[in-house]
């Protein structure tokens, strides 16, 4: 009888190891992918601000070139991009 009663709560030991350990590997994976989510939108804001700047740069450009044309005596203290 003891016999019996060391294996079965030896097999729940075993269980709740098992359960432990795999609750664990979740939380770990979900860390993960969550600092995963976190670099994706990092770099996809990196890259909007980059091309936000880069259009601004050029409609900075053709405004100031369309003002000089309508306005050609005026000097409006704006240069080109570079």
């Amino acid at each position: 009888m003891p016999f019996i009663i060391a294996v079965v709560v030896a097999i729940l030991v075993a269980f709740w190891a098992i359960g432990t350990f795999n609750r664990l590997i979740g939380l770990r994976n979900q860390t993960q992918n969550g600092w995963r989510q976190i670099d994706v939108q990092l770099k996809r804001r990196h890259d909007l601000i980059a091309n936000n700047l880069g259009f601004a740069a050029a409609e900075l450009y053709q405004i100031t070139a369309a003002a000089e044309r309508a306005m050609p005596g005026v000097d409006l203290g704006m240069k080109p991009p570079a």
